[in-house]
């Protein structure tokens, strides 16, 4: 027996584990993301930390050793996915929508706290999107993910810049600045293909222009208005909207291993 089909038979084939070889090599992911969820349990009723020029102290627990740092990368990364996945089964079992859009605080070093340099890990339902757009309508979730990127985003990690500094202030002060993200229009391929996970780049403010601006009159048109009041041809506004360019980022920006788990389970997943 290699699976659980409700909550009742499976704590009991937890409580009697042994009767069950095999079990748990079959379900070591969802046993993880499991042990997880235990001690995940409640944190939001957690608004802390009341300085708001610290960490909340969980920061410094997963950093207390070498051995905490290298199992951090795969918690932060088992974490996002069981948000995801704790999301996507509300959405599944209420018929709702669910957004959730995380932006990492840590980045690279000598990245600059602007939006075009910065990702995020979104999580939205092809439902909705498939509603939106068969009533003719544009997709507005890329939209909304960057303009989170650029007001929530960006003060993120100005403040985690800001608090590092005086935590772990860094030697070397003369960092290179990595190449800004380039520009994905519409909405970025799922990864993995046919999940509801998303990988978004930000924007630059000025790579992202009002389209009215573009069919605005200039004043020597208007001027031309004005004097041809007699033609009867109006100019309709145009344009295009390129909503296949997508690129996929497999964000293989994760780190060490949790030494209990199998590294193996990880290897190439997003």
């Amino acid at each position: 027996m290699s699976e659980a089909t409700s909550i009742l038979y499976l704590r009991g084939i937890l409580n009697s584990i042994e009767r069950y070889p095999g079990f748990y090599t079959a379900n070591e992911e969802k046993l993880a993301a499991s042990d997880l969820a235990f001690f995940a349990h409640n944190a939001s009723l957690d608004n802390g930390p009341s300085n708001s020029e610290a960490f909340h102290r969980r920061y410094f627990e997963a950093r207390r050793t070498k051995q905490d740092e290298n199992h951090r990368a795969i918690i932060e990364l088992r974490a996002r996915r069981a948000v995801f996945d704790q999301a996507a089964l509300l959405d599944q079992v209420t018929g709702g929508t669910t957004l959730v859009v995380h932006i990492p605080g840590a980045q690279v070093p000598g990245t600059p706290a602007r939006p075009e340099f910065l990702k995020a890990n979104v999580y939205v339902p092809s439902t909705v999107i498939r509603e939106i757009e068969s009533k003719g309508r544009i997709n507005p979730v890329p939209e909304i993910v960057r303009m989170l990127i650029r007001e929530l985003g960006v003060p993120t990690v100005q403040r985690y810049d800001r608090i590092h500094a005086v935590v772990s202030p860094r030697k070397d002060t003369v960092m290179k600045t990595p190449k800004s993200l380039p520009i994905v229009e519409g909405m970025p391929l799922a990864i993995p293909e046919n999940s509801c996970r998303y990988l978004f780049y930000g924007r630059a403010v000025d790579q992202h222009p009002n389209p009215s601006s573009y069919f605005a009159p200039s004043k020597d048109e208007e001027d031309t208005q004005e004097i041809d009041e007699g033609s009867d041809t109006d100019d309709e506004d145009g344009g295009t909207r390129n909503e296949g360019a997508n690129e996929r980022d497999e964000d293989t920006d994760w780190f060490a291993q949790v030494s209990e788990i199998d590294p193996a389970l990880y290897e190439g997943m997003p």
